[in-house]
């Protein structure tokens, strides 16, 4: 597998390179490190370019340090222009599988918003692309990785289960397989909820919509099965917002990662993912990686 690691020189590099170090990758994975000088103006940089080169240096040199000691197969970029062309180029030139981002957040919320790089790269990149975000608190000492799949049985929701299932699951990593029932109802309906006394109304369509949930995630866990040993499934009912709900689930599931196809179903078997992916990649709190 191999990997394009796009690194800046802002404080959160450093978490970026533990937040990736914290995942499983197959063997003989292999890194590129890159970083990107973008052009220095006096009214946004207080930095001259000798220290901000002296710092893309250290940044990437600490970086490949990490994976090497890991026992990773890792080399070093750099370029100079536009951060989001430079990577997208790079990206063609050497073939990833997988190209890894760092999403900025937005003043002293806690909300995470991607920058326009991430975003960028994520929508015209040819491969797989992951949004890192450094946890809050480090509670791995006391509970193993976790990764939510969100599936809608479509072709690239399967690709993002072989995605988590190629990887060499870390001993005891936790895996949850969500498949969102988005019901459509009618005006006298709207204002209730999951959970209310009647909610969902019996229905034909609502059994096959649920059916088909069911079948999504059965699909999924067989694929995953194999690899991963901790494997759980859940099947989200909702009225109206599969990306709220995914997201609503991943937060109180406390994950660390969420894997999504780059595009779901279509036309009348409504769709999970496509928008829905990069609305998810945009407002998580966790990391997310679009499949593709």
């Amino acid at each position: 597998m191999k990997i394009l690691l796009a690194v800046d020189c802002s404080h959160g590099s450093e978490e970026l390179v533990a937040e990736v170090l914290q995942q499983a990758w197959p063997m003989g994975a292999q890194f590129d490190v890159l970083h990107v000088s973008e052009p220095v103006h006096t009214w946004t940089q207080a930095l001259p370019m000798d220290a901000l080169n002296a710092k893309a240096h250290e940044v990437v040199n600490d970086a490949v340090f990490a994976f090497s000691g890991r026992g990773w197969s890792c080399d070093r970029y750099f370029r100079e222009g536009d951060a989001k062309k430079e990577i997208l180029q790079f990206a063609e030139e050497s073939h990833p599988d997988l190209i890894i981002l760092g999403a900025r957040r937005r003043s002293n919320t806690s909300r995470f918003l991607m920058g326009s790089v991430s975003t960028s790269v994520m929508r015209h990149a040819k491969c797989s692309v992951q949004i890192v975000r450094a946890r809050a608190h480090d509670f791995r000492a006391e509970r193993s990785y976790r990764i939510l799949l969100a599936t809608d049985g479509s072709d690239q929701a399967l690709k993002a289960a072989e995605a988590v299932a190629a990887r060499t699951t870390k001993h005891g990593t936790e895996i949850l397989v969500v498949s969102v029932v988005e019901l459509i109802l009618p005006p006298t309906l709207t204002l209730m909820k999951p959970g209310d006394s009647g909610f969902p109304p019996d229905s034909e369509d609502f059994n096959e919509a649920k059916n088909e949930a069911h079948g999504n995630t059965r699909r999924a866990v067989q694929i995953l099965s194999q690899n991963c040993p901790h494997v759980s499934e859940a099947i989200l009912i909702v009225s109206s917002g599969a990306k709220s709900a995914i997201l609503e689930e991943a937060e109180r599931w406390d994950a660390d990662c969420i894997f999504v196809g780059s595009h779901g179903r279509r036309g009348l078997d409504r769709f999970l993912l496509g928008s829905v992916s990069e609305a998810i990649a945009t407002h998580a709190k966790c990391s997310v990686e679009v499949v593709r």
